[in-house]
């Protein structure tokens, strides 16, 4: 937000919107890939939350970040900044996130949605 404060003058909406959806990014992105380095953190002894807690635990904390990064998503079209390329790109992954996490976390009514090839 500083940096869009220096460059335009003001700060508003827009680089609200922007602040948001890196706030909600940076802990489930960093979790995410703390997940996928779990035994290297432990065979290095690093506590991270991946290392001391389990990964079921892990999850559930991204789960809230992920839902708000999808509420943050449509905030930059909204603001004026975000034009089609960004909504078609941005707003249908971050629902295929919440969809991801929910089915990692057992949600039965995810599953109900995915096709199954038996």
């Amino acid at each position: 937000m500083i940096g869009w404060a220096a460059a335009t003058g003001e700060v508003g909406l827009a680089s609200f919107s922007l602040f948001m959806l890196i706030f909600f990014w940076t802990l489930p992105h960093i979790w995410s890939l703390a997940l996928s380095a779990r035994d290297g953190n432990v065979r290095a002894d690093v506590p991270t939350l991946t290392a001391t807690d389990v990964r079921r635990t892990t999850r559930q904390h991204i789960l809230p970040y992920a839902m708000a990064l999808a509420a943050a998503a449509p905030q930059p079209i909204a603001a004026g900044i975000g034009g089609p390329v960004y909504a078609l790109a941005a707003v249908p992954r971050n629902f295929a996130l919440l969809r991801g996490m929910m089915m990692n976390l057992g949600v039965p009514s995810m599953h109900l949605m995915t096709p199954s090839y038996d």
